[in-house]
């Protein structure tokens, strides 16, 4: 994609430049109706854009020290430790977008026929309800929404917000060739189903031109390049009425979302029963792989895991543990994940094994919850 370019009004604003925004550690607010403010005087001076938001528990940046930048890549290129990883997300992809199409027409051929018909749609689906890694990312037209998210969950000092550039949108799928984005409003392909998308007036946003055999470099991917602004607010100060539960966000009668988990639960099966010792179990496999995301998103939320380079190094975020019996669990089913992912796992996945993954999961939730007071 593009980079951007925006405006900054001179007056009331820390950072004048987008390199500067990129490196800062975000703009200090102390109130909703200072972030309102300060974000409608950026629309102002930005007509060509229109204005998304993403709400984030951190600020994520690549690089070290002084060289250190935000990055919102999709998480189809983020978090990976080699080529191999990126071919086996793309594989977990095209598997949960044909297990997804076949589970939509087996509920109601007429009513799910656009979703099964385009990818993009049943690629918004799947990133949007958490299935695997997409070449997309969330993005909201609703400030109150990127609020209700920084905040959801958050034990940390500070709720970021980012505020993103985009061309205005034509279509239900708008495709914008000159800025090599396509972007894609939820609101209107959603299935009728699907509540998530209503209540999070979401949107998702990726290239132009999608595929695996994408020839760009890590940069182009990067929604970085479209950040106008990043604010961060103290957790404290962002409440009230006006945010939004876990349970309007994250409805738990959602028949999609049901769905999904289905997807998510063949998808993993299907990807790594292959040319496995546990092919014949695929259901422990299903669990096994399931249970070590879940460790994986903590230790991505919670620790250092990006090198200089911006490549992922979950050993790193491993080390960071000060609790040797933890930290050694961890890397014996890292280990293990590992061997079975490139099909050299030749022991049975069984009961005692999903224990320890069970234990290892409530373990490093305590940790966090314990050393983020």
């Amino acid at each position: 994609m593009k980079k951007c370019s925006i405006n900054i009004p001179e007056e009331g604003f820390r950072f004048q430049t987008q390199e500067e925004v990129l490196k800062g550690d975000g703009e200090l607010v102390n109130s909703y109706d200072e972030l309102y403010e300060k974000i409608a005087q950026l629309a102002f001076v930005n007509p060509n854009l229109l204005l998304f938001y993403r709400g984030q528990k951190e600020d994520y940046k690549i690089g070290k020290d002084t060289n250190a930048r935000t990055s919102i890549l999709p998480s189809m290129y983020r978090n990976y430790s080699s080529s191999s990883e990126i071919k086996i997300r793309w594989e977990k992809l095209n598997n949960a977008e044909k297990i997804l199409a076949s589970k939509l027409r087996e509920k109601d051929y007429k009513k799910y026929k656009l979703a099964t018909r385009k990818k993009l749609i049943l690629w918004s689906i799947i990133q949007h309800y958490e299935v695997t890694e997409t070449p997309l990312v969330d993005i909201t037209q609703s400030l109150r929404v990127a609020c209700s998210f920084a905040v959801l969950g958050n034990t940390k000092d500070f709720a970021y917000i980012y505020v993103i550039g985009m061309p205005y949108y034509t279509n239900r799928i708008s495709i914008n060739s000159e800025e090599y984005l396509t972007n894609i409003r939820l609101l209107s392909i959603a299935l009728p189903d699907a509540k998530r998308p209503y209540l999070q007036e979401g949107f998702l946003a990726g290239e132009d031109e999608i595929d695996e055999n994408l020839r760009v470099s890590k940069e182009e991917l990067d929604f970085a390049r479209r950040l106008v602004y990043k604010f961060k607010i103290p957790v404290t100060n962002l409440s009230g009425e006006f945010l939004l539960t876990e349970k309007k966000l994250l409805p738990q009668n959602d028949p999609i979302a049901m769905i999904c988990q289905e997807v998510k639960e063949k998808m993993n099966m299907q990807t790594f029963a292959l040319e496995n010792e546990n092919a014949n179990n695929p259901e422990m496999l299903s669990r096994f792989m399931s249970l070590w995301q879940d460790i994986e998103d903590m230790l991505i939320s919670n620790f250092q895991y990006r090198d200089s380079t911006g490549r992922y190094n979950l050993v790193t975020a491993i080390k960071e543990i000060n609790d040797p019996q933890l930290s050694y669990k961890l890397n014996y089913l890292r280990n293990i994940r590992n061997q079975i992912v490139h099909g050299k796992y030749k022991e049975t996945i069984d009961e005692f094994i999903i224990s320890q993954l069970e234990d290892a999961k409530t373990a490093l939730s305590n940790f966090i919850l314990l050393n983020s007071k």
